[in-house]
């Protein structure tokens, strides 16, 4: 019994020894991670748009839409002058303070683009239209910072409650909501048409 008790005690110190190894490394593994994240943010800037500069801003956004979206389900691509348009509609509610372009080295490799809320009264609410980041840099955080600044300068603003646009489930962006209250959830229908009336 003496024995296996040892024996015992001997394999639950080993385990002990196993597991603290294995938690040490996790968090060596995350450090490292933090830091290269913060290593690669180091040359990220955001900047806010200038009205005045607003068909510059616009092609930058299209730029990076256009790359962020092209594997999305549905997808179409969109001519330039048509989405500069598009955007355009949104001019007379823009504020610039809510519309943030992330640039890497002089490379714009994200944005995010909200307005206020015209259809709330209290006029407390702002909408997040789109969110997107590059492609290849889409692992380093540059969505969850534009979301922080974004959030920083809502609040600076009066601002005190966000609403996304619509989120494809699965999305990167999804991950940016996690802390937030579903609203309402939407179901994609689809009907096959043939020659037959119904």
């Amino acid at each position: 019994e003496t024995i296996e008790r040892v024996v015992e005690e001997t394999t639950k110190a080993n385990q002990n020894e196993i597991n603290q190894s294995k938690l040490e490394q996790s968090e060596l593994e995350l450090n490292e991670l933090d830091q290269s994240i913060n290593e690669k943010q180091r040359l990220l800037e955001i900047k806010t748009i200038k009205l005045t500069q607003l068909e510059e801003a616009l092609d930058k956004i299209y730029e990076i839409s256009i790359q962020s979206f092209k594997s999305n389900l549905f997808y179409k691509p969109i001519e330039r002058e048509a989405f500069k348009a598009m955007y355009r509609g949104y001019q007379q509610f823009l504020v610039e303070e809510l519309v943030l372009i992330a640039e890497k080295a002089g490379r714009p490799v994200g944005f995010i683009f909200a307005v206020p809320n015209y259809f709330d009264q209290t006029r407390r609410s702002v909408i997040i239209k789109t969110i997107a980041v590059l492609p290849e840099y889409q692992q380093e955080g540059i969505g969850k910072k534009l979301y922080q600044e974004i959030t920083n300068k809502a609040l600076n603003l009066g601002f005190t409650e966000f609403i996304t646009a619509l989120i494809y489930k699965g999305n990167h962006s999804q991950k940016l909501c996690e802390s937030a209250k579903m609203m309402r959830e939407y179901t994609l229908f689809r009907k096959e048409l043939n020659n037959e009336l119904s």
